[in-house]
């Protein structure tokens, strides 16, 4: 079974690869938690990450605009989280 980076970018090496489904990765759960957050600052960030993650997936970046994808995506989880433990839910 091939998974959505082996089919959608065939022509990524190994490391590529492995960033890749991290963003992927990422993206899938930026989605889930935009979703389900009670806090609207945090679910705009996550779903700005999640946009972010979708625009950069399968885009034709080097690795090191990937890695950075990935420690940018890192920022956005955490304030989101930062916000989350913060403010009080949504009414």
């Amino acid at each position: 079974m091939l998974d959505p980076i082996a089919h959608f970018a065939p022509w990524a090496g190994e490391a590529e690869r492995t960033l890749r489904i991290r963003i992927h990765r990422a993206r899938d759960t930026a989605t889930a938690r935009a979703t389900r957050c009670k806090h609207v600052h945090a679910r705009t960030i996550y779903w700005v990450a999640s946009q972010l993650a979708e625009a950069r997936v399968f885009a034709r970046l080097p690795n090191e605009d990937l890695k950075e994808t990935i420690e940018n995506l890192t920022r956005l989880f955490s304030v989101a989280g930062w916000i989350e433990r913060e403010e009080a839910p949504d009414a």
